[in-house]
């Protein structure tokens, strides 16, 4: 395990609901535009650190004709200098625990489905160290199932050496057959723990996960996708 933990910034589609107790919202100032999203031309600012930082719902958008959806394994998109901090092991248990964060809350709700067709949308996420200063960002997709980490017990432990504010994430949601975009959001939380502005355990970072999946899963309802009979 390696002794430094960046900051985990995550970002989860139609992200307008209340803060959470245990993350804290980070500074919009210090995202950027990975290049991973589809489209950034309608994200707007919000300035509400109870929503996402940057957010994009497609004008009158309307759900209720999707019956399934595809989510996609999220990705990380760092320098070299943040994914040698990280290390290649815990980023992929961070992006198995994103992901399965995901996956139980949209599947509690809707039908997870395999494979894009009609009515089906297409979740992409995406960590990424968008702010750094260091060249290219480098793409990197292993993953770890989150149940790994529970059964061996890994734990994550913070240093000195990684500045904070390095890291952020980008979500959106589209048309599985049109590829349009349907919603998009940028976004970072930190933790509210000793270590300032750091993510400095499992518990951190399961707490911020979950409350981006929940709040994706609220948002599809309220833009009218039904749930699974």
């Amino acid at each position: 395990m390696h002794k430094a933990l960046a900051p985990v910034l995550l970002a989860a589609g139609f992200v307008l609901a209340a803060g959470c107790a245990a993350t804290n919202a980070g500074n919009a100032e210090d995202i950027k535009q990975s290049g991973y999203l589809s489209s950034y031309a309608g994200l707007t600012a919000t300035g509400d650190s109870d929503r996402a930082a940057f957010v994009y719902v497609k004008p009158g958008v309307d759900l209720s004709s999707y019956t399934g959806i595809l989510v996609e394994r999220p990705e990380a998109r760092m320098s070299q200098e943040m994914l040698l901090a990280i290390g290649p092991e815990d980023t992929a248990y961070l992006l198995g625990a994103f992901d399965q964060a995901l996956k139980d809350s949209l599947g509690a709700k809707f039908n997870l489905v395999e494979a894009p067709g009609a009515g089906v949308l297409r979740i992409r996420s995406c960590l990424t160290d968008a702010d750094s200063a260091v060249g290219a960002l480098t793409p990197f997709s292993r993953i770890v199932p989150f149940g790994v980490v529970l059964s061996t017990g890994k734990k994550l432990v913070t240093g000195s050496g990684i500045n904070t504010g390095k890291a952020s994430a980008e979500l959106e949601i589209l048309d599985s057959e049109s590829g349009e975009q349907l919603g998009a959001a940028l976004d970072r939380r930190v933790g509210t723990g000793v270590t300032r502005n750091v993510l400095s355990s499992w518990a951190d970072v399961k707490s911020a996960f979950d409350l981006w999946a929940e709040r994706t899963t609220k948002r599809l309802l309220e833009h009218g996708m039904r749930p699974a009979k």
